[in-house]
């Protein structure tokens, strides 16, 4: 059996299934994205039908908060605690803090993560092996570089990836997470998607009309949209296994 969550700033779906002894998880957390940009919330300039179907068969938070900070919204998601229990400074969860993946992973489950990490600086944070996670496929991470979308530097489990002109960040850690999803089919699974999507700067996506575009309204749409897309993926995958 496997679950599928999708967490964001200000709304939350689900997938629900029949009860499992150990069901498969897949958590979703998009990057600085609101209720306002789902189809299924109301909105009328977004195309999200996969959301939007997970909506409707699933569970849906109509009042939810987050904090409107990447890395507070991060902890609080990863620990399960309110921000003014173990919030210290940008970029650094706090170390000592259990995760939700240590958890996982002491009761059987083989756990990844993929996307954007942002919980280890210099001045301190946990490494993805600290959190609780076996493999990982990140940006924002020690080792790595600034470019998220177009190639990006990423770095999966401790080195920097070699990539090909012109991929596509969204693409690798999703394909990275759909790798690991088929790899652990036959065992629990726990697979952590802090997408890179869609924050700023915002870029024209795989699907864009206009490969050329530099305007931040519409590529914004693009990317939420490719949002939908790989989730999508995510799905398809889990129903063919």
């Amino acid at each position: 059996m496997s679950r599928l969550l999708l967490s964001f700033c200000l709304g939350l779906v689900g997938l629900p299934i029949a009860a499992a002894e150990k069901p498969n998880i897949i958590m979703i957390l998009c990057d600085d994205v609101g209720f306002e940009c789902f189809s299924a919330y109301g909105s009328r300039e977004y195309s999200t039908p996969r959301l939007d179907a997970l909506a409707a068969e699933g569970m849906r938070f109509d009042n939810c908060h987050s904090t409107p900070l990447c890395t507070p919204s991060r902890v609080n998601l990863m620990s399960g605690k309110s921000n003014l229990f173990n919030y210290f400074d940008f970029g650094i969860y706090p170390e000592g803090e259990p995760t939700f993946a240590n958890y996982f992973k002491e009761h059987g489950y083989s756990t990844a993560v993929a996307g954007k990490w942002q919980l280890l600086t210099s001045q301190g944070g946990i490494t993805p092996e600290q959190a609780g996670f076996d493999t990982h496929c990140l940006w924002n991470i020690p080792g790595g570089g600034r470019e998220r979308y177009w190639d990006p530097s990423l770095v999966q489990d401790g080195k920097l990836l070699d990539l090909p002109d012109g991929a596509y960040g969204p693409d690798i850690t999703t394909d990275f997470l759909i790798d690991f999803i088929k790899t652990n089919r036959e065992q629990p699974f726990l697979a952590y998607f802090p997408m890179i999507l869609p924050h700023s700067p915002f870029r024209v996506t795989p699907d864009s009309i206009d490969p050329k575009s530099t305007n931040p309204k519409n590529n914004f749409v693009d990317m939420v949209q490719y949002i939908d897309k790989n989730v999508g993926r995510l799905e398809d995958t889990l129903k063919e296994l």
